[in-house]
């Protein structure tokens, strides 16, 4: 709405807030869980696409491959900002600025691929893996939510643009939540967590016996070393009560994250608020939206 709405603006009725980056995320996820689904027997992910999965260089390629400047500009009307890790400079204090940052770079996704063993063999414009088996997959986010929709169909574009077979899908909300919490029937999926400016809340999705641990939940023990050193990192942040010290861990939190790739991110959409012009004391923050101080309000 912020392009028909922002010209009426100098008509005096009201006037639109920007507050900067929004808190949470969008990010792309790929199914890494190892074993067999109890009730059927069969592999959770195919093995086959799990060597993918759960391949570093893979995940840094796709990081590599998404043009986070055409989401913005095509998608947030420019009103977003590139995100490489699980927090936002708006959500304060704990935001690391200094993770690793995966710029737009095709050509360096594709190195990375063929580095890998990822290599359009056959010359059909599809990579192999070095097996020769075709990279494809499924894509599948939640229908409904119209931005998260057309992220996931330009990161779609973007994945086929280094040589990745990607069949986009749309899925009703709760049948995806299905397949991400019971059957685990899915490749790679387009998702969004609300974010906030303690890291703690968000331990159910970053403890690796955690249920909202998506790329592979709820493991008896850490599946790798940096997830057995997040869980470290969580037990200790939530009983320190020395900020400073709390800072050090969950800096080198994101940091793990932005290196490891669990979930390769996307881009946060702007908060945008918009209030008639006869309310008076308004002081719009970052945290707190149009109405944090919202006893103090009046009508003029």
């Amino acid at each position: 709405d912020y392009p028909i709405l922002k010209p009426q603006e100098k008509g005096g009725s009201f006037t639109i807030y920007e507050l900067g980056p929004g808190m949470g995320q969008n990010f792309l996820c790929f199914n890494q869980r190892p074993g067999t689904h109890p009730e059927t027997g069969k592999p959770f992910v195919d093995p086959v696409k799990l060597s993918w999965f759960t391949n570093l260089t893979f995940r840094q390629a796709v990081a590599h491959a998404i043009n986070r400047q055409s989401i913005v500009d095509g998608v947030m009307n420019g009103l977003g900002s590139f995100q490489y890790g699980p927090m936002t400079v708006s959500e304060g204090y704990f935001y690391n600025p200094n993770v690793h940052k995966y710029d737009y770079d095709p050509g360096k996704a594709r190195a990375l691929l063929a580095e890998a063993g990822f290599i359009d063999r056959d010359g059909d414009g599809v990579l192999e893996d070095a097996q020769r088996h075709p990279v494809e997959l499924v894509l599948v986010t939640n229908s409904g939510n119209t931005v998260r929709e057309k992220i996931a169909e330009m990161v779609s574009k973007d994945l086929r643009d280094i040589g990745l077979k990607v069949h986009f899908t749309l899925l009703e909300f709760n049948v995806l939540v299905s397949k991400l919490d019971v059957t685990s029937d899915w490749d790679a999926c387009l998702m969004g967590f609300t974010g906030g400016i303690e890291p703690h809340f968000g331990k159910n999705i970053w403890d690796s016996s955690g249920q909202l641990h998506m790329w592979n939940p709820g493991q008896k023990a850490p599946a790798a070393p940096w997830e057995a050193r997040i869980d470290e990192i969580f037990a200790a942040g939530v009983q320190e009560l020395d900020q400073a010290k709390r800072k050090v861990l969950y800096d080198e939190w994101q940091t793990i994250v932005a290196e490891n790739l669990p979930f390769v991110y996307t881009v946060v959409e702007d908060r945008l608020g918009g209030v008639r012009n006869k309310y008076g004391n308004l002081f719009p923050a970052s945290y707190g939206g149009v109405l944090w101080n919202l006893e103090e309000l009046y009508v003029k």
